[in-house]
Formats: C-alpha cells, sequence, structure tokens
C-alpha cells in the first residue's frame, strides 16, 4: 500500500490521508440486489490478513515520513481502528441482474482523536448465481427419542452396589414391574414403591453381611454365633 501526505480537515477536525496506489479490495458473501448492500464479513480470514497488512503498512510508512510526534504502535492502532462502508446509488449494475457479489475499495484513512477511520468504497456488483450460505438452517436437533413400547417397559432395571472389599461392581435385579398406570389405583402404586423399595434394601444388606461374613471365615476360620444369623438362614431355607 502507498500513502498520500496527510491533509488536515478544519471543519471536522480530523486527517485525512488517501491511498494513491495497491488499494486493497475486499468481497462480500452473495447476497440479492432487493435491499441494502452488506459490508464484508470482518470475522473472516481474507478481512483479518488485509488489516495486518494494513498496520504493518502503516506503521513502516509512519517510521520514515515521522507523521506522529511519537511512533504508533499496533495495539493502539487495532484498538481505534474502524471501518465506514460507502456505496453509492450510481453503482454500476445490469438490468436483470438478481445476485451479486460486492467489491469494496479501500480508498481513504481519516484520523480523528479517538480513532482511525478506514473508508471503504462500493466499486463493483459483480453478477454471479445465487449461493445459500452455509450457516444459513439453524442447529439441528436430535430426533425426539420413541415412546418405549410395552416390553421396553417390563424391562428387568438394574443397581449397583460396591462391595465392602473387591472393586468389582455387584449388579442387583429388581422383579419386573408389568402393571400398567390404568389398572392401579394411586394407593396400589403406592404400596407396591414401598415394597420394592423394601426388597432392594434387603438384598443390598444381605450382599452386605454375605461378604462381611466371607471376611470373617477367612480370618478366624469360623462363622459368628448368632441366633439372628441363624434364624436369617433357616428363613431363607
Amino acid at each position: 500500500m502507498e500513502f498520500a501526505h496527510p491533509s488536515w480537515d478544519s471543519a471536522r477536525e480530523l486527517y485525512r490521508i488517501r491511498l494513491v496506489n495497491n488499494r486493497p479490495t475486499l468481497m462480500s458473501d452473495t447476497q440479492s440486489v432487493i435491499g441494502n448492500i452488506n459490508s464484508p464479513n470482518e470475522d473472516g480470514d481474507n478481512y483479518k490478513e488485509l488489516i495486518k497488512m494494513f498496520v504493518s503498512d502503516f506503521i513502516k510508512k509512519e517510521a520514515t515520513a515521522k507523521w506522529f510526534s511519537s511512533r504508533p504502535r499496533e495495539a493502539s492502532i487495532l484498538r481505534r481502528l474502524r471501518n465506514k462502508w460507502i456505496t453509492s446509488s450510481s453503482s454500476p449494475l445490469k438490468a436483470g441482474v438478481e445476485w451479486v457479489i460486492p467489491h469494496w475499495r479501500l480508498d481513504c484513512i481519516e484520523l480523528t482523536k479517538e480513532t482511525i477511520n478506514l473508508l471503504w468504497q462500493l466499486v463493483e456488483l459483480k453478477e454471479t448465481s445465487v449461493k445459500i450460505p452455509s450457516g444459513f438452517f439453524a442447529p439441528s436437533r436430535p430426533a425426539s427419542p420413541a415412546s418405549p413400547s410395552r416390553e421396553e417397559k417390563e424391562t428387568v432395571r438394574q443397581i449397583t452396589v460396591h462391595p465392602v472389599e473387591k472393586s468389582d461392581l455387584e449388579v442387583v435385579f429388581d422383579i419386573p414391574y408389568s402393571s400398567t398406570a390404568e389398572e392401579e389405583d394411586e394407593e396400589q402404586k403406592k404400596l407396591r414403591q414401598a415394597v420394592r423399595e423394601a426388597r432392594l434394601r434387603f438384598a443390598v444388606a444381605k450382599l452386605k453381611k454375605d461378604r462381611l461374613l466371607e471376611k470373617y471365615f477367612n480370618e478366624y476360620g469360623d462363622l459368628p454365633e448368632d441366633p439372628d444369623l441363624d434364624s436369617d438362614s433357616s428363613g431363607e431355607d
């Protein structure tokens, strides 16, 4: 990029620097001629590369021209940088054209006390065919899960219990629950739930008891005498 010498605009209180050669250009995305002309994507790679090149060339030019009393830094320039996209009602466009790619050219730089404004001029509306952008569709959502069948509802549930001494997980199976909601009243469902929970607690307690008995037997060679343990064993038979 080649820069002209700064000129002072006393009415607007700003400096203006025109580009004389190698003026950079940017393109907007394909769009319909109906409505306002969109500016280029300022988050795109092309824009970022061009701005990086502009800042580098501007600092090099200032280093030799000594426009500023103190040399501007890259971070300071980027922080003050703004874009102005200037369209003209006389932009060339053939009759019957529906889709175009706008081309913009950097013509001038305006320096205010707070900002560095890049003035981009719309120079061409290049005819093209319609292109639907990749971000047109909203993010897809996963399909809703199908309602479980009667057989799936009756599938035996599982709970996992951490054994006392072993690291492997033990699995205790619950009884199937096949009654439908229509066949039970509220009281019956509550009672059935209580029975199921009691059986689960019993299964967990029995598993823990068996592990403790096994540990006791391995260490002492016999089982402790306990009437409650005997009654539990006889009841299971």
